[in-house]
């Protein structure tokens, strides 16, 4: 039986994008190389191109990212001025960030992750996603320096 033809009542039939999923754990592994510039829409894209039946819920995480990573970045700059340390500090302030952007990620993942294997189950389509992965490694740096400042760089990691 493919995807394209089985039918469950609570389930979002996958649409004409299915030739491009991907195993959600692609768009994780390039939040952890590359970036929220490229996991972020990634994470979106395959929710939507396999018709997830939390698609929904993920895109709010996804357009949420950027307002939380936004006001926890603002946070962080304040109570590091608040405190007196050292600028060397400031670092270790900022590994929050990665947290925020590792565990929305992690968020992500497990969303899609049922509605994956539902879809595999049902010999849907499944791309490889590690040459992406791998260019958007490679391109990190080159696209975080077009975000300029630290502060939009921050928001694109």
């Amino acid at each position: 039986m493919r995807a394209s033809s089985y039918a469950i009542i609570d389930e979002p039939r996958p649409g004409a994008l299915q030739k491009w999923v991907v195993n959600p754990l692609w768009p994780f592994f390039a939040m952890m190389f590359a970036g929220s510039w490229l996991a972020m829409p990634w994470f979106a894209f395959n929710g939507m191109a396999m018709g997830s039946a939390t698609r929904r819920r993920e895109l709010t995480v996804v357009l949420l990212s950027a307002p939380l990573k936004l006001g926890l970045f603002i946070f962080l700059l304040l109570l590091y001025r608040k405190s007196g340390l050292p600028e060397s500090s400031l670092r270790y302030f900022f590994l929050g960030m990665t947290v925020l952007r590792l565990g929305l990620g992690y968020w992500l993942l497990n969303l899609q992750q049922p509605a994956f294997s539902l879809y595999e189950y049902f010999d849907g389509p499944v791309r490889n996603g590690v040459p992406l992965v791998i260019v958007g490694a490679v391109l990190n740096q080159y696209v975080l320096g077009l975000f300029g400042n630290a502060f939009w760089r921050a928001l694109a990691w």
